[in-house]
């Protein structure tokens, strides 16, 4: 339930004839008819009426006051430093820092004119269909070859391994 207050509102009275205008042939009746807003909140010097409301609203306050204080021992930036440490010590052994970002840069254009060049692919009427066509194909194809059978996994996997060993140098 909410709270109830005997305040009166800030807010001025709208009129069907002041700010409304003639809203729906309102104002030509003799009378006009007035509008008030509620209060948007309550006085502080009124407790709510609701008791059920009062000791959940207490509870909530509990719960975000113990963390607040930092009582939970969970750091929300743990999980972020922990994923960058092996990035930033992979920048510390990099000899050639200008070369790794000339790179970074290229990859970032590269990526750019990928997604415009697929946009403007997108735009033609039947390219589209098509491509997706040859996706569905080629997909079924991967899975026949390579997932269907326990061997034919194995294979992929070790092939999977085999390229990341090269790429890391290990």
């Amino acid at each position: 339930m909410a709270c109830t207050s005997a305040s009166t509102s800030v807010l001025p009275k709208l009129s069907a004839h002041g700010l409304l205008g003639n809203a729906g042939g309102l104002g030509s009746r003799s009378s006009p008819h007035v509008v008030s807003l509620p209060a948007l909140t309550r006085r502080l010097d009124q407790p709510c009426v609701s008791s059920t409301s009062s000791t959940r609203l207490g509870k909530r306050r509990g719960r975000v006051i113990a963390m607040a204080t930092g009582e939970t021992s969970t750091d929300p930036v743990k999980p972020l430093t922990d994923a960058l440490k092996p990035v930033q010590e992979a920048w510390e052994k990099t000899d050639d820092k200008l070369a790794v970002g000339g790179l970074g840069f290229a990859a970032v254009i590269v990526l750019w004119a990928s997604t415009g060049l697929i946009a403007a692919i997108d735009k033609l009427p039947l390219i589209p269909s098509a491509f997706e066509f040859v996706g569905i194909l080629f997909s079924g194809w991967f899975i026949y070859r390579n997932l269907l059978f326990k061997p034919d996994r194995e294979e992929l996997w070790t092939k999977i391994q085999n390229a990341i060993s090269e790429i890391t140098g290990q």
